[in-house]
Parts: C-alpha cells; sequence; structure tokens
C-alpha cells in the first residue's frame, strides 16, 4: 500500500472513532507514516493524518499529534500553516509531560521561523545600503523592513553579528545572528535537515512504582550506555521522557519525538 493509502486508510480509522480504544497502537500507526515520509517524502499526507489523531477526546498523545503535524508541515514547505499549528501548541495550556515537551518543541521552532522573518528584514535593509546593518537596532528604523521580533520566544534579544570580508575589506557583507538559547542550531534549514543516527537512549528496564507509585524506566545512554532512569516529564541531557506508555516510550529532544519500545514487550 501506498504512502498516501495509508493514511487515508488510518484517517478512516480515526474518525470511526476506533483509533483510542488503544492510544499506543493509534500512535504507532500515525509513527509508521511519520518514518515512511521522512525517508520518502509526501509530508502533507502525514500533517493531515496527525490532525485526525489531534481532535480525539481524552488522548495524551494529542499535543505530540499537533507538533508532528506542524513537523510535516515544515517539511512540506507550507511554512505559514506551521507557524499557526506551533503557536497553537505554545499558547496551550499544558498540564502533562507530553503537553509540556510538545510546548518546549514549539517555543524551539518558532524562534528559527522568527529568526527567517530577522533574515528578510536584513536582506531588505541590505537591498538599500549594498551592506547589513551593524546592529539591529539600525534595522528597527527601517521602516521598509518586514516585520520581525527583537527577541526570540524565551524573551532574549537576538545575538547578531555583522562582519567584513576580510580578503575584500568590504563593511558588513556578512553576519552572525543567533537565539541565545538555541545557539548555533538556530538556523531553521539546518535543522529541519538534521540526520538523526538513532535514539540518544535505549530502554533498558522498567521500574514499577506499586500502587500510587511513578513508574520510571531505567535507559542507557550513549555508547557507554550509561544507566539513566527516568519518570513521566524528567529530562536527561535535553532528553525528556515525554510518555510512558504500556508498550512504548515517547521521548522529546526539543525537537523531535522518539518512539521507542519498551524491552521484554512492555508492561
Amino acid at each position: 500500500m501506498t504512502l498516501a493509502g495509508r493514511a487515508l486508510a488510518l484517517v478512516s480509522f480515526f474518525v470511526c472513532g476506533a483509533a483510542f480504544a488503544d492510544v499506543e497502537e493509534g500512535w504507532t500507526a500515525l509513527w509508521s507514516l511519520h518514518e515512511a515520509a521522512t525517508a520518502k517524502g509526501n509530508h502533507a499526507v502525514v500533517a493531515d493524518a496527525a490532525d485526525r489523531m489531534a481532535v480525539q477526546a481524552d488522548n495524551p498523545l494529542a499535543p505530540a499529534a499537533r507538533a508532528l503535524a506542524a513537523w510535516h508541515s515544515m517539511k512540506a514547505g507550507r511554512l505559514d500553516e506551521a507557524r499557526r499549528r506551533w503557536e497553537a501548541l505554545a499558547a496551550a495550556e499544558a498540564t502533562d509531560p507530553a503537553g509540556r515537551a510538545a510546548r518546549v518543541m514549539a517555543q524551539r521552532w518558532l524562534t528559527r521561523l522568527d529568526r527567517e522573518d530577522v533574515r528578510a528584514a536584513l536582506q531588505a535593509y541590505y537591498r538599500r545600503h549594498i551592506r547589513y546593518p551593524d546592529s539591529l537596532k539600525t534595522l528597527a528604523a527601517l521602516r521598509e523592513a518586514p516585520r520581525w521580533s527583537p527577541t526570540d520566544r524565551w524573551g532574549q534579544a537576538w545575538r547578531y553579528e555583522a562582519m567584513a570580508l576580510k580578503r575584500l575589506g568590504s563593511p558588513a557583507q556578512r553576519y552572525n545572528l543567533q537565539s541565545p538559547v538555541l545557539g548555533r542550531d538556530s538556523d531553521l534549514a539546518a535543522a529541519l535537515e538534521r540526520q538523526l543516527e538513532g535514539p540518544p537512549l535505549k530502554p533498558a528496564t522498567v521500574i514499577s512504582a506499586g500502587a500510587g507509585g511513578r513508574s520510571a524506566v531505567r535507559f542507557l545512554a550513549g555508547a557507554a550506555e550509561e544507566p539513566v532512569v527516568l519518570a513521566e516529564g524528567a529530562d536527561y541531557k535535553g532528553m525528556t521522557l515525554a510518555y510512558l506508555g504500556r508498550t512504548r516510550v515517547l521521548l522529546s529532544d526539543g525537537d523531535r519525538w522518539w518512539w521507542l519500545p519498551l524491552p521484554g514487550g512492555g508492561r
């Protein structure tokens, strides 16, 4: 079955109302579409299928589905649509680990989208002056420049530096523009094209807490397989355990999800 056909079957499954008799089964089906689209394209189909999952009532993975839809919208080149999706996630009340992880993800991607607005304003300045401004305060005074935000999504001013071409001695022919939070990871295109080599944390053992307690997972981190124990909502070096299910766990690295099977078939 083609990717579009699988997506249509998945959407029909959601619409019929049976999808979330098992939340993990529904998400696993969506995840298989995500992996296929990541390898072969057709991102718009996955975004539409994720939307169907996101509107299901009482689904703890709905925020993750909305974030997945926004990510595939970006990959499809539908940046205005992606921005609307991320804005909704950033503004939503997040009371559970998956929702909070999705909101962080929204802040990071919105910062990169906002940086594209600053870059457009810088290009408008360059077309007029044949150089980049010495500071963003100078750019703010240019009425003809496209609208842009002076801060990233954490309220911190952009780090901006205009640079000359050393060989030619020309003033301000290049620039460096970063979010203080994201640093070198601020560029939208580079972040979207980043190749992932494998999950940075591998589930090893489920630790049951007993009645009324919180279960946790012991992971193995890195090549040295350092043991790390995380409960839902806890993080380790930028990796957050957003959802601990019956058979799988959902991790977030801040920009993407990881849907990993629990050892031994689950708990």
